[in-house]
């Protein structure tokens, strides 16, 4: 799926190729995690260079919406809330997310993705789209007024961001020439 949109278009998307039967999923995957005494649904975003990881950030929807979509609109300005799923999604997973990663810049080629991760109550974790892009614009104006509260994102605001871009940028083309 491709969409020349910096930000969510809600473009539709299309399969470009065949599906195989057995690793489609149509099934609900259960994201929900509470956090003092709310229930909130989950996804985690993983920005990546091919198949290096930039970063991978959590993003929250509260159950009481009533939908399971979970967008950076959605993301409660919880600075604890943020910096707890962080660690709990994120930071717990961080090698099936790089699996993942290179997985896909494999099976695709190369590019600046944004893959859309789901973990369900058992640790499973599930690719729900792949998108291209290196910056989540959305994300980063919804964090800005707590940005200086989250330590594991605070550097997404600084000229660190686009150091890391290029170091992965590099990495990644050393990856592809071996």
């Amino acid at each position: 799926f491709f969409s020349n949109s910096f930000t969510g278009s809600g473009t539709e998307g299309e399969i470009v190729r065949e599906l195989d039967a057995s690793r489609y999923n149509t099934r609900f995957i259960d994201t929900s995690r509470t956090y003092q005494g709310k229930t909130y649904y989950t996804t985690v975003r993983a920005q990546c260079v091919g198949g290096t990881l930039v970063h991978a950030y959590v993003r929250a929807r509260d159950v009481e919406d009533g939908a399971p979509s979970v967008h950076a609109k959605d993301t409660p300005l919880i600075p604890d809330l943020i910096e707890t799923f962080q660690r709990d999604l994120v930071d717990q997973h961080i090698g099936a997310i790089k699996d993942i990663a290179v997985k896909i810049a494999d099976a695709v080629g190369p590019g600046f993705f944004a893959h859309d991760l789901l973990i369900d109550q058992n640790d499973n974790v599930f690719v729900t789209e792949t998108n291209t892009k290196i910056v989540d614009l959305d994300y980063l104006r919804r964090i800005r007024s707590i940005v200086d509260d989250l330590p594991s994102h605070h550097w997404m605001t600084t000229d660190e961001y686009p150091r890391r871009v290029a170091q992965a940028f590099a990495i990644e083309m050393d990856r592809l020439t071996d």
